[in-house]
This record gives structure tokens, sequence and C-alpha cells, in this order.
């Protein structure tokens, strides 16, 4: 943020120029800063550049993102090059929160998987442990895990970046908890504004638990992760099979 204006980089071919014009007249005009490196009239993805040349246009490239707080991405047709895709890695890598101009086209053959999960502590902060379980074509894999000293919310977040870490590819994901704090974070715009205002809340502390929000924010990046929360303790077989598996983990160590 600028004052009160928040800056918006756009990413995209420069081959489309009238389109990189007309968004950023819009952002603009709704209230944002909007800044761009860019050379109209020609690909950078299909013109040979000295390296000097490229280099420094590269690092241009991370320098406007740096500065932002949002991208938007240009993406005309679905397309997007290899210089705009390097751009999205690294402004996934910087936990930017990423805008597309069209609604990105998921293959039909995107994996599709159910997540449950769900985290416990045995005093707070005292000894944590964590249960998911992932469904993919009818298949059913169980995960847990134990931290001698943590708390009842990292246990909750914890749960999802393991299981959401498991997956080797961008999937399609309904992932349930009945953890607000995950699924609030996300349904109602806490990360985005934590994110606008430096990871500082309401109350201009810095968030709690930062490290694990940012490796969620980095995950959420990457699939396509609808958030659904469930109650927890009550008739939802798998929400309560994680809770026996978090707070299993808790007595197994409890017990060594």
């Amino acid at each position: 943020m600028v004052g009160k204006y928040k800056v918006i980089t756009l990413c995209g071919s420069t081959k489309f120029k009238d389109e990189f014009l007309r968004e950023q007249k819009r952002l603009t005009l709704e209230g944002n800063i909007v800044i761009s490196v860019g050379l109209f009239g020609h690909s950078g993805d299909d013109e040979v550049w000295s390296n000097n040349v490229k280099e420094m246009l590269d690092d241009m490239h991370k320098r406007k993102i740096d500065m932002a707080d949002e991208i938007f991405v240009i993406n005309k047709n679905g397309y997007i090059g290899s210089s705009t895709q390097s751009e999205i890695e690294y402004a996934k890598q910087t936990n930017k929160i990423i805008n597309y101009m069209e609604e990105l086209d998921l293959k039909t053959d995107n994996k599709k998987v159910t997540i449950y999960t769900d985290g416990a502590c045995s005093g707070n902060p005292g000894i944590g442990g964590w249960g998911a379980i992932a469904f993919y074509k009818g298949v059913k894999k169980e995960y847990s895990g134990f931290s001698p000293e943590t708390t009842n919310n990292q246990m909750e977040l914890t749960a999802a970046i393991e299981v959401l870490n498991k997956l080797k590819e961008p999937c399609e994901i309904t992932l349930y908890s009945d953890s607000a704090y995950l699924i609030n974070a996300f349904n109602q715009g806490w990360i985005t504004n934590w994110q606008m205002n430096g990871f500082k809340n309401a109350n201009k502390k810095p968030v709690q638990n930062i490290e694990l929000w940012q490796e969620l924010i980095r995950l959420n990046n990457i699939h396509k992760i609808t958030w659904v929360k469930v109650k927890g303790h009550a008739d939802n077989e798998f929400n309560n099979r994680c809770d026996f598996l978090a707070t299993n983990e808790i007595s197994k160590h409890q017990n060594n």
C-alpha cells in the first residue's frame, strides 16, 4: 500500500497491448496504483535478447512484484508465456495475491481430491497432534504427526500443510476442517487483509503463526482449494477419524 492506495502490477505478454492499456485504465480508475515493465511491439517469449538486457528485464519484473500488493495477469485466450509464468512463480514465492484477466481453464483431467484435517493439543500450549485423510479416485490415505510443544491452532494449520504437501502436482481440492481459524482465514478475506497490511491484524499487531500461514498461502496458490467448515465432534465420520488420529498421536507420545 502507498498511503490509502493498493499497488497492482500487470504481468503478461506485451503482444496484448490493448488489454494492458484497458486494464491499466480500469484498475487506476478503481483507485489503485498500477505499475508495469514492458516494451510494446515485441514478444519477450520469442525475441532473442542479449544476456545483459534479459537479466535486466528479469530483475525489473521481480522488483515490480516486490513493490506490489497484488499482481494482475493478462492471460488473453488463456495464453501465459514463459516470461509471465516466471513472474507468476516469483509472485507465489513472495506470497503475493494473484488475479487473472480471464478465469483459468482447469484441465478436464485435473485431479480432484477430497481432504479432511484436524488438530489437537493437550494443554494450550502443550503436546500436540494432527490428523488428515485424503481421498482420490476412491482410495483413502491417512496421515498423522506429533509436536512436543505447540498450540491447537498450530496443529490445525499443520494438518492442512502436511497433507497438501503430499500432493505431487496441482489438484482441485475440497478441504474440510472444523477449525474456524483455518477456514475463515481463506473464506472471509482475512489473508487478503493480512497481506495488504504487512501481515498485521486489525489491532496492528503481527499475525500469529505467520510462517504456517505463508506456507498455506503458497499451497493455496498451487492448488484450487475449496475450504469447507464442518462441525467438530459431531456426526461427520471423517472429521471424527481425523480427531482420533490427532489425539492418538498425543496419547502415543504421552505414554512413551
